[in-house]
């Protein structure tokens, strides 16, 4: 009979993918370590690890549903400063990357491209990570890259044609 693994186990087995898929649909300012612990906490409070028959899929949706909360929460307080303050020119200097266009698409559609294009998941895995059907999965992909290209291209186009005499 095989003996079952203690929530640690269990944890230390997932904890590296679970870190990887949290870093990659986190809200700009989240940690992912702090997605990753909350959404243990969530967990725990309902059920031991050991008890999950697929841990892994378990705690990235619940890592998602942090960070979809997460990132709703930042919104609404961006709205709320916007409005007591004036307004002046936004830039996002906290993540001065080549990648930071991903900010832009929801957690959810990060989540789809990280496992479908990172993991090398099928969209049918991906869609039931995230809580939708196989074709949903497939348009929350399509619809995030499609802006990805659009404002990537626009950005191109404006900083390639900024230096050239007019």
């Amino acid at each position: 009979m095989q003996e079952t693994p203690s929530d640690a186990q269990v944890f230390n087995e997932v904890y590296t993918a679970l870190h990887r898929f949290a870093a990659a649909v986190r809200a700009p300012g989240v940690d992912a370590d702090d997605l990753v612990q909350e959404a243990l906490v969530r967990t725990l409070r309902a059920r031991p690890l050991n008890s999950l028959e697929h841990p892994l899929a378990y705690l990235r949706t619940a890592v998602l549903r942090v960070a979809m909360n997460s990132t709703r929460s930042s919104r609404r307080e961006e709205s709320r400063l916007r409005a007591v303050t004036e307004p002046s020119a936004s830039t996002n200097d906290d993540y001065p990357s080549d990648l930071s266009e991903l900010w832009r698409v929801s957690p959810d559609a990060r989540a789809v491209l990280f496992l479908t294009v990172v993991e090398g998941a099928t969209y049918q895995e991906a869609g039931d990570a995230v809580g939708c059907n196989e074709a949903a999965a497939r348009q929350l992909a399509s619809r995030a890259l499609k802006r990805l290209r659009t404002e990537l291209t626009a950005t191109f186009d404006e900083d390639h044609y900024a230096g050239e005499p007019t």
